[in-house]
């Protein structure tokens, strides 16, 4: 996205923890942050918006993308489940305002935004991202499958790219999905 240059707070490489609004329920949620050592805010930098598995903490979440975030260039933001560690379905509004969050404090490209998940945090990643593919450009999901509810929305997957990563204890049904997503495109296998 071409974006005009806004003056931004400075952010100090490193990571850092703070609080924003989620706009729909005007509650406050934690979110621990990721700056790369050479971040310049005068350009568009892509960023990765992660939600942890349940009864885990967003700043665990850092040690795994840290390496990443520095070696290819990421801002990384971590937003917090607001339910003692455990992501619901109503959360989905958090999801949308810690972006919106980002890309205010940061100078976000908004079309490298990537939404990643584990668990709890990938099943809510998944609502998020296929019920709003305008704001993602790809989806990471660890161990979890896609609800019924979510599987609505598949069609929506067509043009945002999927990375599923499941184990053999969480199998996971592609062929079934991959049937869904055509079927409601018209594409037959």
């Amino acid at each position: 996205a071409v974006r005009e240059y806004t003056e931004r707070p400075e952010a100090k490489p490193g990571r850092a923890e703070g609080t924003f609004i989620v706009d729909e329920v005007l509650a406050r949620a934690r979110y621990t942050a990721y700056v790369p050592k050479d971040y310049d805010p005068r350009r568009p930098w892509p960023l990765i918006l992660a939600l942890h598995r349940d009864q885990d903490r967003s700043e665990n979440d850092f040690f795994n993308w840290e390496t990443i975030a520095n070696s290819e260039r990421y801002l990384l933001l971590f937003p917090a489940a607001p339910n003692e560690g455990t992501w619901k379905f109503d959360d989905l509004p958090l999801v949308l305002s810690a972006l919106r969050h980002a890309i205010q404090t940061y100078n976000v490209d908004t079309n490298r935004v990537y939404l990643g998940g584990t668990g709890a945090g990938g099943l809510l990643a998944w609502a998020a991202a296929l019920r709003h593919p305008e704001h993602f450009a790809g989806l990471v999901i660890r161990t979890a499958p896609i609800d019924d509810v979510t599987q609505l929305y598949l069609p929506n997957a067509l043009n945002l790219p999927v990375y599923q990563i499941a184990s053999e204890r969480g199998l996971f049904d592609f062929e079934a999905v991959a049937g869904i997503v055509h079927a409601d495109a018209g594409i037959v296998l």
